[in-house]
């Protein structure tokens, strides 16, 4: 059978056939091809060849008109819909994968409105603006250094000037400062003069901050304090003349390297571990509760004397529940500073016959013992201690 074939518009090879003939030849048509550099052959199946209408009808709905240099698709949203359920549902189901394909095109997803977000990223960037907390939590980390590494704060005096000197470790030549939401670079090192230097006798504080002004910073110092505009602390120094400086050192250099995120050295975590871990060192406060009693037993030999405790609060880091001890029930007070056995553990306080120096206690002997509790994450691991005298 005979075929035309078109290119650039052009008729190529041609013989005929007519519609009937087709029809009675093909139930359905089937072009195939391959796309070149000269001309396009697409591979398609169509369901019917209409008579007298120079068209094919595919069977999703889409029509292609033949010699018209065109394609016409129709019946796409009723079938699209048809075969999703609706529209809508399609689009409210997000997956990961998804958002996955729209930052690797887009880059970030940027969200707008008034209203709060509950946001779950998944390694993606989402952006939500318009929410007030949003912006004050820019600010949070205001006055901190954007970089993790460790930095040199070191003062110096040539017998007639002191000199403050801010430098990063590393050797490299900027340092990122967060100041009113933003990260501000400042070159270092940098170096400020101490002028108001005190005596040998009278020394004199100074503090020294980078001042920011128009998006810049400067190393400042002064005697009066930190001020009030956006800035970054960098240090405290007591210091004398500049000659006892030059000898000695000044007297105090306190400085104030508050990180956002801490360097390696310290473990590269943020600076509210550090602030944690600052308060974590400290002994627990009490706060309420855990009245101590003892109870006289005047019927065995010796007699028995027992501990109770009620309940209480006190602070680690958190707020934690000291709970109520018994010694005449089931719980024990640990003698931690016990001559022979440290950490032995009695029930009354008549099993202590020693002094923490190994010397025996005496029948008509006066001492004072000191009892303390540790408060532990679960209450049940919380403990009862004693502290022994010497004799």
């Amino acid at each position: 059978m005979g075929r035309t074939r078109i290119h650039d518009g052009q008729v190529v090879d041609e013989s005929f056939i007519s519609e009937r003939e087709f029809n009675d030849f093909y139930s359905q048509v089937v072009i195939t091809g391959t796309e070149g550099t000269d001309d396009t052959e697409l591979t398609t199946t169509f369901d019917d060849y209409l008579p007298g209408r120079g068209i094919f009808i595919g069977s999703d709905g889409n029509t292609v008109a033949t010699g018209t240099g065109f394609i016409d698709v129709s019946g796409f949203r009723g079938e699209f819909v048809a075969a999703s359920g609706s529209l809508q549902t399609q689009i409210d189901v997000v997956e990961s994968s998804d958002v996955d394909s729209v930052n690797a095109a887009t880059g970030a997803i940027t969200i707008t409105g008034s209203s709060n977000f509950p946001i779950r990223t998944e390694g993606q960037i989402i952006t939500v603006s318009g929410a007030d907390h949003i912006e004050n939590n820019k600010h949070a980390n205001d006055g901190g250094l954007v970089d993790g590494l460790a930095h040199n704060i070191t003062i110096a005096s040539d017998g007639a000037t002191i000199t403050l000197t801010l430098d990063r470790v590393d050797g490299e030549p900027t340092e990122f400062v967060q100041i009113s939401g933003s990260s501000v670079a400042h070159a270092v090192p940098d170096t400020v003069s101490l002028t108001a230097a005190g005596t040998d006798t009278n020394p004199q504080e100074n503090w020294i901050f980078l001042q920011e002004s128009a998006g810049s910073l400067t190393l400042t110092s002064n005697t009066t304090g930190f001020p009030q505009a956006a800035h970054a602390r960098v240090a405290t120094a007591l210091v004398q003349t500049a000659q006892g400086v030059s000898a000695s050192g000044v007297l105090k250099l306190h400085a104030y390297t508050d990180h956002i995120s801490e360097p390696l050295s310290r473990g590269s975590v943020g600076h509210t571990f550090a602030i944690s871990e600052r308060i974590r060192a400290q002994h627990a406060q009490w706060r309420s509760g855990a009245a101590l009693t003892t109870t006289v037993d005047t019927g065995p030999t010796p007699d028995s004397v027992t501990v109770q405790t009620a309940v209480g609060v006190a602070l680690q880091l958190h707020t934690h529940t000291f709970p109520a001890m018994d010694t005449s029930a089931s719980d024990l007070v640990f003698v931690f500073n016990d001559n022979t056995a440290p950490y032995k553990t009695v029930a009354s306080l008549s099993e202590i016959s020693e002094y923490s120096d190994g010397s025996s206690i005496g029948i008509a002997d006066r001492f004072n013992v000191v009892i303390w509790g540790a408060i532990s994450e679960n209450q049940a691991d919380s403990k009862l201690f004693l502290n022994l005298p010497a004799a």
